[in-house]
């Protein structure tokens, strides 16, 4: 027979706020505090606090059926978010009226706030750039990468594997340059990289074909570079906060100034930064585009211009042990800055 304090530790492992005999065997998918929240939901005496458990444990339960989470350190951040919500839910003594089931009321909140969030987003929408982040393959900015030609009869290699000759594969990335004349305004002008048209071939570099800035990337090809405003009711609800709209300077760069306008004449002043102008490869197929604007490397800031980033990147190659690099797009602090204010906005 078992001695009371034997039972004790077998309901609780030794924690007076947990019941296991109550947890239906779930408790490796759920934390200590999770545990603790559901023995006190199923022994308050209330019946929307067991009704609340219940909901709890199908979630769980959904978490380990469906999707094969067994231990609570398995869960995704987003299930850890669907979990946590799940515990912040409050039951009413009274069923909303208008639906007879649960599924009913779930799936009308869900249109409810699938709505609710379009109605946001064209009320406030999002800069016109949006961070991103890729770890994309080390690669020589000025010479690509060599790789081995294979001579093929049919489809049998003729060559053994690293005694063939090599042949020199594009770099993953091109660049050009591009500057920020520190105003609040980047985050809602569009930036758009593309290959020189036929009848502007034979402009001079960095000429203004308004609005088109022609210049050559890091491959020695000539591009523009167009900078579209976009203006939107929304995005003016937005820079309403600021106080010199958007104009509004910021600051940035490492003087502690706030940087020159871009002149008229397509002079590159203000604070540099660094534009992609061309993907391949695996780069391409991550989804970075033409035109995003190079922020962070290796969790590092980067402010500079393309010779500076041909430096890094070519340091980052040279090392044996980095195979990889971090690669942060469109991380500006303009686009931060459009982003609190849209927060703040959405508040008034």
């Amino acid at each position: 027979m078992m001695s009371p304090t034997s039972t004790s530790n077998t309901i609780n492992h030794g924690n007076p706020n947990i019941d296991v005999t109550l947890l239906r065997g779930l408790e490796p998918a759920m934390t200590v505090e999770e545990q603790e929240q559901l023995t006190a939901m199923l022994t308050s005496g209330d019946p929307n606090e067991l009704a609340r458990a219940a909901q709890i444990f199908h979630g769980i339960g959904t978490l380990l059926k469906e999707q094969g989470v067994v231990h609570v350190n398995q869960r995704s951040p987003e299930q850890q978010t669907q979990i946590r919500d799940s515990f912040q839910l409050t039951y009413r003594p009274k069923e909303r009226l208008g639906f007879n089931n649960r599924e009913e009321r779930v799936a009308h909140e869900k249109k409810e706030n699938e709505r609710d969030q379009k109605s946001r987003a064209a009320a406030l929408p999002l800069p016109v750039r949006m961070p991103r982040y890729e770890a994309i393959e080390a690669f020589d900015p000025d010479e690509g990468r060599q790789v081995e030609k294979k001579k093929l009869l049919g489809v049998v290699p003729t060559s053994l594997p690293g005694t063939g000759p090599t042949r020199t594969l594009k770099p993953s990335l091109n660049f050009v340059d591009d500057s920020w004349d520190g105003t609040l305004e980047a985050a809602f002008t569009k930036l758009t990289v593309q290959n020189q048209k036929p009848e502007n071939k034979g402009q001079v570099v960095a000429k203004v074909i308004s609005p088109l800035l022609l210049r050559r990337d890091s491959s020695g090809t000539m591009v523009q570079v167009q900078h579209e405003f976009k203006s939107s009711p929304g995005f003016d609800e937005i820079v309403s906060v600021a106080p010199e709209g958007y104009q509004t300077k910021l600051i940035h760069n490492a003087t502690g100034s706030t940087p020159s306008d871009v002149t008229d004449s397509g002079v590159l002043l203000g604070e540099p930064r660094v534009l992609i102008a061309r993907t391949h490869y695996d780069a391409a197929k991550l989804g970075l585009q033409r035109g995003d604007v190079v922020t962070h490397v290796n969790g590092q800031e980067f402010i500079g211009n393309t010779q500076d980033l041909h430096l890094l990147l070519k340091a980052l190659n040279a090392d044996s042990e980095v195979s990889r690099f971090e690669l942060v797009v469109n991380a500006e602090p303009c686009v931060a800055q459009a982003l609190k204010l849209r927060a703040l906005a959405s508040e008034l």
